[in-house]
């Protein structure tokens, strides 16, 4: 299946999209993963079939991305799901361009000046992939912090994200007792991971003593070096390491959660600081914990993808409107080209997904097509198929 067919496929639940809408944006998503060069409106227009000032209209248009990607993932996921949540900061220069800030640059390891998405992905556990659902944006109001705006946005579409998963993992930044105390009136189950000083107690669970006063609730602090055995249960992770699970409380959210402590080895033959993972759900098994943590990596591979093959940080969009749908389009377009390409295969016969090569099929297809419009050649002609197959193919890696 082809990532125009999908597209389409996928728009036919969305019956309140107009015709010229929806002609559009199966061209573009084709378009984004054929481009060759930057992804600005003039090259959208050269190799596209509208010109620059149509897309800049389309660009400007409203577009329900989390409706059109939700379909997407339920249509082409399993059923094991979690919703993850990370920002990512994107370069950009110009004095006018909205939301144009400073924010925090993980590869550079500092605060940059640029723009900055706050992406919800959804992560495929059986399959071990994310799959974009939306992002906007950071822009947050005056006087509003950036915890205050992620956790505005959390809320505001809680709603549509509690249909498709309930557990949310999120990067040890939003471990803080704001973020996760709206994610759980929202109705999420947090899964994240707490800094190394992270303070824990051992719940009190022997019988009261009678005495008055105030009844004993925590029955001392926890040594993350030496849990104990009572309280702590040992299991093996997926790595073949051994980590410790039990149920204790933090002192930071002011709550009892499920916690994981994994020791960490220092390469010399001694010991780091563990590093401590923790539930909002108390029954959550412990190496669910941990998978469920590591998963929300595979959004890193999303941004990536979209970074390096179909032109997240090459917008040449100014205004609200049109940046905000560039973002999405861009991701969307990579989780259309995993699930056309990757997703639809058994599990026996898929290999790792390669953004690289579907690039490379799609872009070898868009020039085969212009050279067959120009010269007027059939391309159903049995000579023909099977060397435009090859041509199709031609550099992929695994053609």
């Amino acid at each position: 299946m082809s990532i125009g067919t999908l597209t389409c496929t996928i728009l036919q639940k969305m019956p309140k999209l107009s015709k010229r809408k929806r002609e559009f944006f199966i061209h573009l998503m084709s378009l984004l993963v054929s481009l060759r060069g930057r992804f600005n409106f003039t090259n959208l227009s050269r190799w596209g079939l509208f010109n620059e000032l149509t897309y800049r209209q389309h660009f400007s248009k409203t577009f329900d991305f989390l409706a059109f990607n939700s379909a997407l993932v339920m249509a082409h996921c399993s059923a094991e799901l979690a919703i993850t949540f990370d920002p990512s900061y994107l370069f950009k220069s110009g004095r006018h361009t909205y939301g144009l800030g400073r924010f925090w640059s993980g590869c550079a390891q500092q605060v940059r000046k640029g723009l900055e998405l706050a992406g919800f992905s959804c992560v495929d556990l059986h399959q071990w992939t994310a799959m974009h659902l939306y992002a906007r944006q950071t822009v947050p109001q005056q006087g509003q912090s950036l915890m205050d705006f992620y956790i505005a946005l959390l809320r505001e579409i809680s709603g549509q994200l509690l249909k498709i998963s309930k557990v949310l993992c999120v990067d040890a930044y939003f471990s803080k007792h704001d973020y996760v105390v709206a994610a759980l009136e929202c109705g999420f189950t947090v899964v994240s991971r707490l800094r190394n000083d992270a303070v824990l107690y051992y719940l009190y669970t022997r019988e009261k003593t009678g005495k008055r006063g105030r009844p004993k609730v925590y029955d001392g602090k926890v040594d993350k070096n030496a849990p104990r055995a009572e309280v702590f249960e040992q299991f093996k992770t997926e790595q073949g390491a051994v980590a410790y699970h039990g149920l204790v409380y933090i002192k930071s959210l002011k709550m009892k959660a499920r916690v994981v402590i994994l020791p960490q080895e220092n390469g010399k033959g001694g010991w780091k600081t563990p590093k401590i993972f923790f539930s909002t759900d108390i029954e959550m098994d412990g190496a669910q914990v941990l998978r469920g943590y590591r998963s929300r990596f595979q959004c890193e591979f999303l941004y990536r993808d979209a970074k390096q093959h179909t032109g997240l940080t090459q917008a040449q969009c100014r205004s609200k409107e049109k940046l905000h749908y560039h973002l999405n389009a861009a991701l969307t377009a990579v989780s259309l080209a995993k699930a056309a390409h990757y997703l639809n295969q058994e599990d026996q016969q898929r290999s790792a997904f390669s953004m690289a090569d579907v690039k490379m099929q799609y872009s070898n297809e868009l020039l085969l097509e212009r050279f067959i419009s120009t010269f007027e050649i059939d391309p159903e002609q049995d000579d023909n198929s099977q060397k435009m197959r090859k041509l199709y193919n031609m550099g992929r890696i695994a053609a």
